[in-house]
């Protein structure tokens, strides 16, 4: 597609405009713009400045809120109070050789220290989901995986 050198429309472009004054093939007849406007810098923001309305501005503070959860940098203080729910659901012993992972999609991604403790967890599975359910019911957890930590 050929771009004009005063107007950066792709319509003009399409039809042959190349540069003022010169058409290119079959157009039809185009208003040429006020190019003294273009230069003027009117635009659609300036404009909607002076009709009143006020270009949309956010506070940094829900700016950084969403990064925030978009990161899941919160989810770190979460991650603490869920493991402590499952080491008091499955015991001390069983609780020390666990690391709680991410929460994707209402999966919670566990990891175990080893196959034996893994084991142990996947029976204990039900337990343990009903346990979350019932203690963190805004975290929306729908089920759990469990996997060998390396």
């Amino acid at each position: 597609m050929i771009r004009c050198h005063w107007c950066t429309s792709p319509t003009l472009s399409r039809i042959g405009v190349v540069r003022p004054g010169v058409i290119t093939g079959e157009a039809p007849n185009v208003p040429r713009p006020d190019i003294s406007q273009i230069e003027e810098g009117t635009s659609a923001q300036m404009t909607k400045q002076q009709d009143g309305e006020k270009p949309r501005v956010r506070r940094i503070g829900s700016i950084v809120g969403q990064l925030i959860s978009r990161r899941g940098y919160a989810q770190v203080s979460a991650n603490e109070a869920i493991q402590q729910l499952i080491v008091s659901e499955v015991g001390k012993d069983l609780g020390a050789g666990l690391l709680v992972g991410n929460l994707r999609q209402g999966v919670l991604q566990v990891y175990a220290s080893d196959s034996a403790t893994l084991q142990e967890l996947n029976f204990r599975k039900r337990a343990i989901l009903k346990c979350l359910q019932r203690e963190l019911a805004d975290s929306k957890i729908k089920d759990l995986r469990f996997r060998i930590q390396t």
